[in-house]
C-alpha cells in the first residue's frame, strides 16, 4: 500500500503547508487531523490525487485546473464515485483519468486563488 500525502490549508495563518504524510496502517485517513496532532478547525487537508499535469506539478483536491476543451474545472474527492473528478461549471464532472491530468495544467486551488476568477465553484 502506498504513503498517502497531504497538503494543508493553515486557516489561521493563509498559507499552505506541504509535505504531510500518512503511513498506511497507522490510522483511518478520516482521523488525519488528530493525526497531525493539530486543531481541526485550523487546517483543510487535501489529499494528493497521486497525478501531475503537463508541468509535472502534483494535483492535489480542491486544485484548479485548466483542462484543454472544457476549460477550469476544480478537483474534488467524491466518495460516491470511488475517485477523484474534474468539476467543469458547465460540463458536470467527469472523472481524472491520467490522460486528462497529464494534458492539464494546475492555475491555482480554491484557497489561494478567487476560484471565482476561474469560473469554478
Amino acid at each position: 500500500m502506498r504513503k498517502l500525502k497531504f497538503r494543508a490549508w493553515d486557516r489561521w495563518h493563509n498559507q499552505m503547508e506541504y509535505d504531510l504524510y500518512h503511513e498506511p496502517g497507522d490510522i483511518k485517513v478520516t482521523d488525519i487531523n488528530e493525526y497531525f496532532e493539530e486543531e481541526t478547525d485550523q487546517y483543510e487537508f487535501m489529499q494528493f490525487t497521486d497525478l501531475q499535469d503537463c508541468n509535472g506539478e502534483d494535483i492535489y483536491e480542491d486544485d484548479i485546473c485548466w483542462v484543454e476543451g472544457w476549460g477550469n474545472a476544480r478537483v474534488e474527492y467524491v466518495r460516491e464515485r470511488g475517485g477523484f473528478v474534474l468539476i467543469i461549471q458547465y460540463g458536470g464532472f467527469r472523472y481524472l483519468t491520467i490522460d486528462e491530468a497529464r494534458g492539464s495544467k494546475v492555475v491555482g486551488n480554491i484557497y489561494e486563488n478567487n476560484a471565482r476568477l476561474y469560473g469554478v465553484r
